[in-house]
């Protein structure tokens, strides 16, 4: 990565435009290009018709005298000259007609002719080729097509010499490609390419108190007047990380999907509970929008699919923030993502997308200058987050600005430094970043969109607004004004409520020489007065230096004073102090006014230049006053003895210093706590050991003070509870006594939060309730005070499924079926099936006889007396003497215990299940499977949610009875490295297909039965079963196969096949000679291992069948004539002999035509069979024989 070149080129660059100030400059990407203007039609003519052409049109640039308007444009494309993406300045990308009629030319002032110079990327035009962009002796790229109209055919040009298209982005017009090094020079001499830049560099993720540093703490319903404090409810947040989150309960009821299946770490799981996470374990580690839903994506890994799919998914599930904490490479410049995020916030005007800065200061050789990490990230519609710490210092790693092209980035700071949030599982873990900063900002961006929802009728607040309003009303820090470390400031959660509140915001539109006044009033006691512009602008070129497109003004004045103009930057000096001075490269820009005078300001925003208008924006002001204001603690908190608190206020004024003072009693005494300096806004604050209800906390300096808008308490908290026992019907909580407790508030995780289920006054509590004690749940408590203290809630306890400490003297346990069967097929001979139950005796002492009882859909019960004395903690299976009698379709199966003496457990005595009888056809002849021709299932990490259908009589057991999870249809890879086949045994090609078990997204130990059509060998002589396996994972599970023969099923037909094999298909057998003479089924029982690492798959099961009646003619089948073969739409069968019962099966043994009559010549209409091999089966006089037919049209 050439820093050092990247730097003085744009610096070359930008003091070329902004010293000179001249009008006519094309900023092209690897050069400015100020060329004389034509001065005729025909000269301008000739300039045309000596572009580069192709296929009948000519490709560049023209230049304007003046921006041509919407109607001009038309008018240019039916005169056979359309125009493109705009080039500052005043010039547009050309594609036209050789046979153009232009019949006037006055306004073109230059035609400039593309060069492969300009059409290239600057590393590549001097063949620094990135390393991660050259593999093998090809270039991984990404070419542009000049118009929407060639990306097709500038792809089929791109495969022409050896290279190969990886995907068409037509959003951007962006082939992404892999060529060989020598075509790259080809490509840039082609008329139809407008830019080619290596491909993003590999992504890679960069790494309680925040909620008070961004001052979230303050917006309580008593600070904003709202109906409940703001919580981020009703707002959907995408996630684009390492992989799917959980199953942490931070997250309970909250994640509306997750479009990931794979699993790299926890570096998602800390920035989602960042964003949303409830505090359900420990409430200290509560994120910023507790009552958010957030929806999963993979990241750099996985191409960010977010940005695919939000063009569906913004409607779908009304997803209006994003937050994403991934690289791609070091000031990367404008890419083609950055252009696509700039047209996404563009056209989806509500969506805001929140990146990190970057963990990479020390990169390269610019002083930590330059180092955004990604292209993506300098978009100018996104927010771009810094790191900062607790007391508003930069890290010292957070990536800095300015963006290649001299724009400021970051936008604005935000804690990152040792961040505690969940980590997998369901525990906390400290990191630090702009990654954690990132979800930080996107969580509090959730907060105000919500409070903007709540005071605007339910309507959601524009993308242009929300960025205004946070950058605009954070707090300085770090610099004086806007700087290339911090952007803007820290957010300031509550000075950006104040902004959307109190409607201290304008918005209008423009187009090019036209302007828009605001007026706002100063009063005596304001100290600061801000004022910051925001448009959302089209999205830029990447073949240009500069990606802003439109260019607006902003000015502040009061009376006939000289304006104020908005803070710049120098990227040439990127350490020194804002100026104020004309902004011609920013879309954000920001009038700073200390100590205002009284009066009315106006506030004018004027149209320098906006070639694609009318161009809308936000305007916001923020006036901050004389007064001192208490930031943290707000009112309603619940500090902690021996705990520390960063208390924060708020000031604009310059003081000698503040004294720092809490109140026991609601503000009649105080105590100093320090006394610190006037440059200072927080100060921490070991809490006291002391209790109280009415706490106070007041900053005094210089005649002003400012205190708390409420009370709040202190007041110790419980250790977290535990159980002292669980029994079936109850359970019982204890925990630690706290000196000065009235009572004990006990909660129990609900669908999203910890609920309130009861209140004692003593440190134990017995929850009543059937069944409890089976149940795993989580459990905390909280202490409140004599005197009125509300403490805080403790740590969270999970309590387990298993009873404890519990004494049972009768306890008959209805364990499971056994086996546990789902479905019953009529080809295996009876739709009676002998039910069977496991039982276990968890009493104490040996079971006394009792009573099993079955009904089938409610009819008459079926008893099975059970007189042998089961040994306390053993099992056994008692399976119904009298079968049970199935109706076709679903039967639902109930069985319970009754007994003469009292069972002390009424949780387990009874079971149910559903049975399913079909009437089927058994196969009779050989039948290969191989999933060619089924359709893919979801890989997503769901376990049983994820359901597959399948076909050909192959069956998929009912998730959550027979089995946890189903076997699923897919080719290629699975989604998880390192486990499962990388394509299918048939054709080893990704392109074949195979069943296999998903194990993601913690669906290990789960079991799936894969259920076989009905084999008859009733007249076999001979039979065989095989089938692919592939086991392949560092904790791969077990697969075996059972056998449903004599109306149950017999277990482990085969040795089971356990544990890693590697990367390769076996072939597995079944002996089939126990089942000669009867009806089978199998079922192929599969089960993952202890974690993600044991995708198993299988293959072509092939059973293959030799019978006592041939196949192929004989006996009668010599006096027998079927023609012609192949058939079309009739076949014909001619004998000398009667016929009767004729049949006709497709090759997986299922009946497509039958017909009972006796005869001996048959016309059989076959036009509504498909092609292919079938199976006429013919009887006379008992004999059946067979023969096979095709089909063919």
């Amino acid at each position: 990565m050439k820093f050092i070149h990247c730097i003085v080129t744009f610096l070359l660059l930008f003091f070329t435009v902004n010293l000179k100030s001249q009008d006519y400059k094309l900023m092209l990407a690897n050069q400015v290009h100020e060329g004389e203007a034509l001065q005729s039609p025909a000269e301008i003519k000739a300039e045309i018709q000596d572009l580069d052409e192709f296929d009948g049109f000519y490709y560049g640039i023209i230049q304007f005298k003046k921006l041509p308007t919407d109607d001009e444009i038309l008018s240019l494309g039916v005169q056979g000259i359309q125009l493109y993406d705009y080039m500052p300045s005043q010039a547009y990308y050309a594609r036209i007609n050789k046979e153009f009629k232009l019949t006037d030319y006055s306004n073109i002032r230059l035609v400039y002719n593309l060069t492969s110079f300009d059409r290239l990327n600057e590393d590549l035009a001097q063949n620094n080729f990135p390393d991660h962009a050259l593999v093998d002796g090809k270039l991984k790229i990404i070419v542009n097509a000049l118009s929407p109209k060639d990306v097709l055919r500038l792809s089929d040009y791109v495969k022409l010499d050896g290279g190969k298209v990886v995907s068409i982005d037509d959003y951007t017009r962006a082939i992404k490609c892999e060529v060989p090094v020598r075509q790259l020079k080809k490509l840039a001499e082609l008329a139809l390419v407008q830019f080619i830049s290596p491909i993003d560099a590999p992504g890679f993720p960069e790494n309680y108190k925040g909620t008070n540093s961004h001052r979230v703490a303050a917006l309580t319903k008593s600070y904003t007047g709202l109906t409940k404090d703001l919580d981020g409810s009703g707002v959907n947040v995408m996630l684009q990380d390492d992989g799917v989150i959980g199953p942490h309960i931070d997250y309970a009821g909250r994640i509306g999907a997750q479009y990931i299946t794979t699993n790299r770490g926890d570096h998602g799981d800390h920035t989602g509970g960042t964003i949303m996470g409830a505090g359900n374990v420990e409430p200290r580690y509560q994120g910023m929008a507790p009552a958010a839903t957030i929806w999963v994506y993979g990241a750099a890994f996985e191409g960010y699919p977010g940005f695919d799919s939000i063009y569906n998914h913004y409607n779908k599930h009304n997803i209006r923030i994003t937050s994403t904490s991934y690289s791609n490479g070091v000031n990367a410049g404008y890419t083609n993502l950055a252009q696509k995020l700039d047209d996404q916030v563009e056209k989806m005007k509500d969506l805001v997308h929140v990146f990190s800065a970057g963990n990479s200061r020390s990169a390269g050789s610019s002083n930590g200058w330059y180092t955004i990490t990604g292209g993506h990230k300098v978009a100018k519609n996104v927010i771009t987050v810094a790191n900062l710490d607790l007391e508003d210092e930069d890290s010292r790693s957070s990536s800095q600005g300015p963006t290649r092209d001299g724009r400021i980035k970051p936008d604005i700071g935000a804690v990152g430094s040792n961040v505690m949030s969940t980590t997998n599982d369901h525990d906390y873990v400290l990191k630090s970043g702009t990654s954690m900063s990132c979800p930080g900002v996107a969580g509090t961006v959730t907060l105000l969109h919500q409070a903007y929802k709540e005071l605007n009728s339910g309507a959601t607040p524009e993308s242009a607004l929300m960025k205004a309003v946070v950058c605009n009303s954070a707090d300085d820090v770090g610099k004086a004004g806007p700087d290339f470390t911090n952007g803007f400031g820290r957010i300031n959660a509550r000075k950006a409520f104040d902004v959307l509140n109190n409607k201290t915001y304008f918005n209008g539109s423009l187009s090019t020489g036209g302007n828009k006044k605001f007026t706002v009033n100063v009063g005596a006691n304001d100290k600061l007065l801000k004022v910051m512009l925001v448009w959302l602008d089209p999205k830029g070129t990447v073949g240009s230096s500069r990606p802003l497109i439109n260019d607006l003004d902003l000015e502040v004045y009061t009376g006939f004073s000289s304006p104020s103009l908005p803070l710049i930057l120098d990227p040439s000096n990127p350490s020194s102090l804002a100026q104020e001075g004309r902004d011609s490269i920013n879309n954000i820009e920001q009038v700073v006014i200390e100590n205002p005078a009284t009066g009315s300001y106006t506030i004018e925003i004027k149209g320098k230049s906006i070639p694609s208008g009318p161009q809308s924006f936000y305007v916001t002001v923020v006036k901050e006053s004389d007064e001192i204001v208490v930031e943290y603690p707000v009112g309603g908190e619940s500090l902690v003895p021996g705990e520390r608190e960063m208390i924060r206020w708020s000031d604009a004024s310059s003081r000698g210093g503040y004294d720092i003072e809490y109140s026991l009693n609601n503000g009649s005494t105080w105590t100093t706590l320090a006394i610190v300096s006037g440059s200072a806004r927080f100060y921490e604050w070991s809490i006291p050991n002391q209790s109280s209800s009415q706490v106070l906390v007041r900053v005094v300096g210089g005649g002003s003070t400012g205190v708390s808008s409420a009370p709040f308490s202190i007041f110790a908290v419980p250790a977290k509870p535990y159980v002292q026992y669980a029994c079936p019907d109850s359970i019982g909580l204890k925990w630690n006594a706290i000196s000065g407790a009235k009572e004990y508030v006990v909660y129990q995780l609900g669908d999203k939060y910890m609920d309130s289920i009861g209140v004692t006054t003593a440190n134990e509590f017995n929850l009543l309730k059937n069944c409890v004690g089976y149940n795993e749940g989580w459990f905390a408590v909280s202490a409140r005070g004599n005197n009125g203290e509300i403490g805080r809630r403790s740590e969270a306890y999970l309590k387990s499924s298993q009873l404890f400490n519990c004494v049972l003297n009768n306890d008959i346990e209805l364990v499971e079926f056994d086996p546990l069967v789902d479905l019953v097929r009529s080809c295996s001979g009876s739709n009676k099936i002998n039910v069977g139950v496991k039982v276990k005796n968890n009493a104490n002492v040996a079971s006394s006889p009792f009573t099993l009882n079955l009904t089938v859909n409610g009819g008459t019960v079926i008893q099975e007396n059970v007189t042998v004395a089961i040994a306390s903690g053993t099992s056994t299976t008692i399976t119904f003497t009298q079968a049970a009698t199935l109706s076709t379709g679903a039967n639902q199966i109930e069985v319970w215990r009754t007994s003469s003496s009292k069972d002390q457990n009424s949780c387990n005595d009874s079971l149910s299940t559903s049975i399913e009888y079909i009437i089927d056809q058994p196969v009779s002849t050989p039948l290969k499977t191989n999933f060619d021709n089924y359709t893919n299932c979801s890989t997503a990490s769901g376990c049983e949610a994820e359901e597959c259908k399948l076909k050909d009589s192959w069956h998929n057991s009912k998730n959550g009875g027979a089995d946890d999870i189903d076997w699923r249809v897919n080719n290629g890879g699975t989604p998880s490295r390192n486990t499962g086949p990388g394509f299918d045994h048939t054709t080893s090609t990704s392109a074949g297909k195979y069943l296999y078990l998903e194990a993601s997204g913690n669906c290990t130990q789960r079991e799936a039965h894969l259920i076989s059509p009905c084999f008859d060998l009733s007249k076999a002589s001979e039979a065989n079963l095989t089938f692919w396996y592939h086991m392949q994972g560092s904790s791969m599970g077990s697969l075996t196969v059972d056998a449903f023969v004599d109306g149950k099923w017999k277990m482990d037909v085969i040795t089971p096949l356990v544990g890693n094999k590697g990367n390769v298909w076996y072939q597995g057998a079944v002996d089939m000679k126990d089942y000669l003479g009867k009806s089978v089924q199998f079922r192929f029982r599969g089960k993952t291992g202890a974690d993600a690492f044991s995708d198993m798959a299988i293959d072509d099961i092939d059973f293959d069948i030799k019978s006592d009646v041939s196949v192929e003619g004989h006996d009668f089948m010599n006096q027998v004539m079927v023609y012609p073969q192949p058939a079309s739409n009739v076949l014909i069968i001619k004998s000398e002999l009667d016929l009767s019962n004729i049949k006709i099966f497709d090759l997986f043994g299922k009946v497509v035509f039958e017909d009972n009559g006796t005869f001996s010549n048959k016309d059989i209409d076959i036009q509504n069979l498909e092609n292919g091999i079938y199976i006429l089966e013919l009887e006379s006089n008992d004999v059946v024989n067979r023969r096979k037919i095709e089909i063919l049209r």
